[in-house]
């Protein structure tokens, strides 16, 4: 992996996009940077089926995390594949 020159500062409560073209390390990035996050990766299709049926899992999914990974950044790889999750974000 290229050493990579930008650094993410999220303030708590917000959230934020992580733009860029495909297969630049984006994904690879934000699970060196925050890997201590929880992450739903909307490629593994039946993570995206869930998700798709009912996005209010989310809140399920969230609620049930505890609460030193509530505390962290929640990564929602590819969420433009179920754009009704950001309702929920």
């Amino acid at each position: 992996m290229y050493q990579r020159m930008l650094t993410i500062t999220l303030p708590k409560g917000r959230s934020a996009f992580l733009w860029g073209a495909r297969q630049t390390g984006k994904s690879t990035f934000l699970r060196a940077h925050f890997s201590q996050s929880h992450y739903i990766n909307l490629l593994e299709f039946d993570v995206f089926e869930q998700y798709s049926k009912n996005p209010a899992y989310l809140r399920e999914v969230v609620r049930g995390l505890s609460p030193e990974l509530q505390q962290q950044p929640i990564i929602i790889d590819e969420v433009q594949k179920v754009p009704a999750l950001l309702d929920e974000v």
